[in-house]
């Protein structure tokens, strides 16, 4: 089992505030995030809360029976943060637990049970920013986000606060990544043929051939001047696909599956980015050799936090809006 890191962007406002209106985190002040976590995490913890919600349908409800335990909660003040462990798990439905090694029946468990492995959470909420910073533990492509989310939303609106999780990697993000001094690498748009216009294939050709329907293409810029003017460019139409595409638009590949820019930051660091569809450009990390494992086979909360404090670390430059 791959155990990692991802990390998404953590946003607290008054519910009837405009968008474009923030408000900055502050103690004691008219928004103090860290404060208002922290009485999130004190009438949640060693509680059980089901998810399931009597407002949709009978079907629907089945699908989104799922049920959170916040087991463990540690913070800092000084660096306003909460990190701990969260068990979380679906119910409703009935079926043996086996042993591995007799095949016998260990347990059978019933409609009312779930299985409720642990994932690690962080959350910063520094003063004077806008935007705070999850990072949560992943099993394979499990993780506690959507839970978390769910119920810090509906508590908070008890208060009239609106509270939304998104993708660090947003276009804004990426502007901000790229005006910080980042260099492009590589652009790579990769498509496949699909258009249904003969004379569109006919002016893409390879080594003299023409491409069929069906044929996938890659092109790849290299680091060069001509690509640090391209990038610019990017930046710019980064929000609207359209623009994005007609930028990098290929004769008959208009309609291309994947377009993203490798950049180095000034840690001297390289990642990859969509740059079609910016809020998928997520960041995650594999950390299943860098950590260690306790006797139940699960992460342990020490060396996934020292992990995710490393990677918090990495990114901070476009971690967190400032007001």
């Amino acid at each position: 089992m791959a155990f990692g890191v991802r990390v998404y962007r953590l946003r607290i406002k008054p519910a009837h505030q405009r968008q474009k209106d923030k408000t900055p985190f502050m103690r004691n002040g008219d928004l103090d995030a860290w404060a208002l976590l922290g009485q999130y995490f004190d009438a949640r913890k060693k509680k059980l809360i089901k998810l399931s919600s009597l407002e949709v349908s009978k079907a629907k409800q089945q699908r989104e029976r799922r049920a959170l335990w916040i087991r463990e909660v540690h913070r800092d003040e000084k660096t306003r943060s909460y990190w701990g462990i969260c068990e979380v798990g679906e119910y409703g439905s009935a079926n043996p637990i086996r042993n591995v090694d007799s095949g016998g029946v260990a347990y059978p468990k019933k409609v009312r049970d779930s299985d409720m492995p642990p994932y690690y959470f962080r959350v910063e909420v520094p003063d004077g920013m806008t935007s705070g910073l999850l990072l949560c533990g992943t099993r394979g492509v499990h993780s506690p986000k959507g839970p978390l989310e769910r119920d810090m939303k509906r508590v908070f609106a008890r208060n009239d606060l609106t509270l939304k999780i998104t993708a660090l990697m947003d276009a804004e993000a990426i502007k901000e990544y790229i005006a910080g001094g980042a260099i492009p690498k590589e652009l790579e748009v990769i498509g496949r043929k699909q258009t249904r216009d003969s004379r569109k294939i006919m002016k893409t050709k390879v080594n003299g051939a023409a491409l069929e329907v069906g044929s996938v293409l890659r092109v790849s810029v290299r680091e060069s001047d001509r690509l640090k003017s391209m990038l610019k460019a990017i930046s710019g139409a980064l929000g609207s696909s359209t623009k994005v595409r007609k930028l990098l638009e290929v004769p008959g590949f208009e309609d291309f599956d994947v377009a993203r820019v490798l950049i180095r930051n000034a840690d001297g660091k390289s990642r990859w980015f969509n740059i079609v569809k910016p809020g998928e450009s997520g960041l995650s990390y594999d950390v299943t050799e860098e950590i260690r494992y306790g006797d139940d086979g699960y992460p342990t909360l020490r060396s996934m936090d020292k992990r995710a404090k490393a990677i918090r670390d990495e990114i901070e430059s476009i971690a967190f809006l400032p007001a």
